[in-house]
């Protein structure tokens, strides 16, 4: 171990001590159980540095050396002057957290039959053994920032719709990193259960208030149970100093579906573990990323999709606007098992770079142990079309306006894919907005 992942691993025993000291009657929880079991894979683990081929590109430990020891893990805040900065019709349903920690008072919490949604804490007292058997499976492909975030956990929620519902509205997810008051670290955690024959969506917004670095190392976990349907919607608009690690695991048993939209608009360095495990027979699982770096921000998309069993279909399409000296990274694996004949599987990137100083490293891949399927992955990088431009231009449409135009329509494509309208229209006036169409 170097001198630094040393110094990294002691300033992290240190935050942790300093976290316990504040816990007082908390310790013997439930939670913490799991809070210190996840500390010790950590310590196991420790942080990976850039040898280590899954961070090749995206040095996380090294970007946090430089302000870890000044973060506050979970801090107390005034959220009076928050209130007025949420987007907060998105959805009749939503749930505020300020840095990890769970504000009921700005929160709209959803009232429905067949609807369970509880703190972490309360759900751990009742539900232990049922989250600790879905994080087992997160785990057996060990990552060290999931394990920092379940060390590390402020609060989180625990969501479970029962078999046949129906979840009317949204549940959107609205987490605020809000450093003016000093540095932060937050590690807000959910969990989302969705029973046979149920639907629901979960929309995970994040924003950030105040100059000061941050650190936000996200964990959900869902498990998506037969004939139900979920679609997860994530989106990132962070300042560029804010550092963001989204750590997402998901779980389908037989004839689900599945569909995911994440979308990225800036920060210094994020980073997207998404990770699909396709258990049961007739699975779907629909990928969707959009990144749209600027300045110097970094964003990174890793994805895995493990096909166990045949019959299943996966697709994945990922594109990228990157702007200025920003950096993309994609890495996309497609892992098709021994016995899980009749698959198919399809990976896409599509890249467009605005200058030269602009760069994206790519590598979608596949992993074929059976001999009956249709897999496919490509990936593509140049620059905007000067004949499309040019056509443009030839009917009277200025540079500027031309150019947005193209950029939107290669946008687009994702966006479409959000199934609610609210949540469409709120990330379309950001999208305009970053590429300055009106």
């Amino acid at each position: 171990m170097s001198t630094n992942q040393n110094q990294v691993s002691e300033l992290i025993n240190t935050k942790f001590g300093e976290f316990e000291a504040r816990l007082n009657g908390e310790k013997k929880s439930e939670l913490h159980t799991a809070r210190r079991s996840a500390f010790s894979k950590l310590s196991d683990l420790g942080l990976p540095v850039k040898k280590d081929e899954e961070y090749k590109y995206s040095n996380v430990s090294r970007a946090l050396e430089k302000h870890l020891e000044d973060f506050t893990v979970n801090p107390e805040i005034n959220i009076d002057t928050i209130a007025g900065q949420l987007p907060t019709d998105l959805s009749p349903t939503y749930y505020v957290f300020v840095n990890g920690k769970y504000e009921e008072g700005l929160s709209r919490p959803a009232s429905q039959k067949g609807l369970e949604i509880l703190t972490l804490s309360e759900a751990f007292d009742k539900y232990a053994d049922k989250i600790n058997d879905l994080s087992a499976e997160n785990a057996s492909k060990p990552d060290a920032f999931n394990f920092m975030n379940h060390a590390f956990t402020g609060s989180g929620l625990y969501i479970e719709a029962s078999k046949g519902t129906l979840v009317e509205h949204p549940i959107v997810l609205i987490n605020v990193s809000d450093s003016r008051a000093g540095k932060v670290l937050a590690s807000p955690r959910h969990v989302a259960f969705i029973a046979e024959n149920a639907q629901a969506t979960l929309a995970d917004i994040n924003i950030s208030l105040g100059d000061e670095p941050t650190f936000s190392n996200t964990s959900l976990e869902i498990d998506i149970a037969s004939k139900a349907v979920f679609n997860l919607y994530a989106l990132t608009k962070e300042p560029e100093h804010a550092i963001k690690v989204n750590n997402t695991y998901i779980r389908q048993a037989a004839d689900s579906v599945m569909n995911s939209v994440t979308i990225d608009f800036s920060g210094k360095l994020i980073r997207n573990n998404l990770r699909i495990d396709l258990d049961g027979e007739h699975c779907e699982s629909n990928l969707s990323g959009l990144y749209m770096p600027a300045g110097k921000s970094h964003v990174d998309n890793h994805t895995t999709v493990d096909h166990k069993v045949p019959n299943c279909n996966s697709n994945e399409l990922y594109k990228g606007i990157l702007d200025d000296e920003s950096t993309g990274v994609f890495n996309g694996k497609i892992f098709v098992r021994q016995d899980a004949q009749k698959t198919n599987a399809f990976q896409s990137n599509k890249n467009i770079l605005l200058t030269d100083d602009a760069t994206v490293n790519t590598k979608p891949q596949l992993e074929i142990w059976a001999d009956d399927v249709k897999c496919s992955h490509g990936c593509t990088t140049g620059q905007l079309d000067e004949d499309q431009l040019f056509y443009l231009r030839a009917r009277a449409i200025g540079a500027d306006k031309a150019r947005a135009m193209l950029l939107h329509a290669f946008a687009e494509e994702v966006i479409e894919k959000i199934k609610s309208e609210p949540i469409k229209k709120y990330l379309e006036s950001l999208l305009n907005e970053r590429i300055d169409i009106e």
